[in-house]
């Protein structure tokens, strides 16, 4: 055999080889990219509104990007500028944690985006975020409160860190004497209207007399009480130097991070984010608990939800289990109903919206929220089916919605929490049917009187005093047993929600793909070593 030969039949299976090498990867990749990414070349579908329920939102928006190749554009914004923008025709769909009937937009939903309705998307819990340096330096991650303390926190009556009234609910604990600063939500939000709501419910006259000498609405209100004069410094019994007006959720906890001695209150999933603790809070029962996945879901058994699914918060702040967190909510999507919209967005909406009360619940632990319960999820499975264009659903079960209640993998004890309860009222789920003004201006500037329905002020005013009677008696022995009872922590769903954080690519392709970078790199060397090799022997 010729030196030339040889040399010629080595050249051509390194090129040989080569090519198969630089060919292969595009045939590994078409076999194993599971799952497939379908075109986006769909209608892109807009949102905006609340930005409680934006983490997850975020996250699930990115999830049908990548599964499906769905174009879903949210925008965090907050609830009463998602009622707003919805009503104006100007959104696919908004998020938010309160209704058209708190009377708190500016609009109403006149047609095509009315009538409307209301889907649950996810529960969630109002934590209060704090960043605190003891009086020795090292950083508070146990503090505990109950409901007047921060009452009087966030109405200027409680200036300090180490007021006694704070250092009686935390014994032991070295409180500095630094001010408290209050980050407040100075947007009109859907967290203020929790917020503000669970003081009106607990504390009416007290609520009250701060309102009017803000001079501001009284109640429940979406925009914090602040001076209407714009002034700070002290009115009356109140003083709000210290107070923070900051905007948006994320705003606000970022300033709680970045400043020490600083409070504020913001959907646990920022402050889990950000790696800063909540608050425990007195809860009814007298016990001591963090927001979490199971926390809150224990509360909220005790909501009421009217027929269009709106919800009513005042049985969860007075919710007596002694594991529940009291400042817990729903978050809602709200969308046109048959004949409306499109159908090809209607199909994408309603792709997103069993997408949500399905496999999205399952990352709601890890995220900071907690998952909406069966009745709820046959709740949107409905609401899917009203919406123009979007794909017919059947009863939801563990085998088709994997929603961490439908498979058993929130527990409390073993035993799964009980789901929140409707009131009756046939046919009555489709709300806005011939609501707003002819210029779709908010007709209805007060609410709808449902909180009554469940319960008169009476009855609520006497919930709240022996719930606070108890409080104040629990409280009364901290000192003497020098530790609280009754503290939850952790999140039930951390072990499920792990597994679906994220889109995993295949392991096959992973495995492909490191053969073919190691061939890459180390077959060449060796072919040309050979080759060197052999040319050098038929020399010889």
């Amino acid at each position: 055999m010729s030196m030339v030969s040889s040399g010629r039949r080595w050249r051509v299976a390194f090129v040989a080889c080569l090519a198969i090498l630089f060919s292969f990867p595009a045939t590994v990749v078409a076999e194993s990219a599971v799952p497939s990414i379908a075109s986006a070349s769909g209608p892109t579908i807009i949102g905006s509104g609340s930005s409680y329920a934006a983490v997850a939102l975020d996250q699930w928006t990115a999830q049908m990007a990548s599964f499906y190749g769905d174009n879903i554009n949210y925008q965090t914004s907050s609830s009463v500028i998602g009622l707003n923008d919805y009503a104006q025709g100007q959104l696919n769909f908004t998020a938010s944690e309160i209704g058209y009937s708190t009377g708190q937009s500016a609009y109403n939903p006149s047609s095509p985006y009315a009538p409307y309705q209301y889907l649950p998307d996810v529960a969630g819990a109002t934590c209060l975020m704090y960043n605190l340096p003891s009086a020795t330096g090292q950083a508070i991650t146990n503090l505990q409160l109950d409901a007047p303390t921060l009452l009087g926190i966030f109405t200027g009556q409680i200036l300090n860190w180490n007021d006694p009234a704070i250092a009686h609910l935390n014994p032991g604990v070295a409180l500095p004497s630094t001010p408290i600063i209050k980050a407040y939500r100075s947007d009109a939000s859907g967290e203020n209207y929790i917020f503000s709501d669970y003081f009106a419910t607990l504390y009416p006259a007290e609520w009250s007399a701060f309102t009017a000498a803000m001079g501001t609405p009284n109640g429940a209100q979406a925009i914090f009480p602040t001076p209407s004069n714009g002034q700070g410094g002290v009115h009356g019994a109140y003083n709000i130097t210290g107070f923070e007006g900051e905007n948006g959720s994320d705003v606000a906890s970022e300033y709680v991070n970045d400043n020490a001695g600083s409070i504020t209150y913001v959907e646990t999933a920022y402050a889990l984010r950000l790696g800063r603790p909540c608050v425990a809070l007195l809860n009814p029962d007298g016990a001591f608990v963090e927001p979490s996945a199971t926390a809150d879901a224990i509360a909220l058994e005790a909501d009421q939800l009217e027929p269009d699914l709106e919800q009513i918060l005042t049985n969860v702040f007075l919710n007596p289990n002694p594991a529940s967190y009291p400042i817990s909510a729903y978050s809602y999507l709200i969308t046109q109903v048959s004949p409306n919209p499109p159908a090809a967005i209607g199909a994408v909406l309603g792709q997103f919206i069993q997408f949500i009360a399905c496999r999205g619940q399952v990352a709601a632990g890890t995220l900071g929220y907690s998952p909406i319960p069966p009745n709820l999820v046959a709740d949107d499975f409905a609401a899917v089916n009203r919406i123009n264009g979007a794909a017919q659903l059947t009863t939801p079960t563990a085998s088709n919605c994997p929603n961490p209640y439908l498979t058993g993998q929130i527990t409390v004890s073993g035993v799964s929490p009980v789901a929140p309860t409707v009131t009756p009222n046939s046919g009555a789920a489709i709300a806005g049917a011939g609501s707003g003004g002819a210029d779709g201006s908010n007709t209805n500037t007060t609410t709808t009187g449902a909180a009554t329905q469940a319960a008169s002020q009476a009855a609520i005013q006497a919930a709240a005093a022996a719930a606070a009677a108890k409080a104040a008696k629990v409280s009364s022995k901290l000192q003497k047993q020098g530790a609280s009872e009754g503290q939850l922590t952790g999140v039930a769903l951390a072990d499920a929600a792990g597994k679906d954080r994220s889109q995993k690519g295949p392991v096959g392709a992973m495995f492909w793909w490191t053969l073919i970078v190691f061939a890459i790199f180390i077959v060449p060397p060796v072919v040309i070593v050979l080759v060197r090799r052999r040319r050098k022997s038929e020399v010889i």
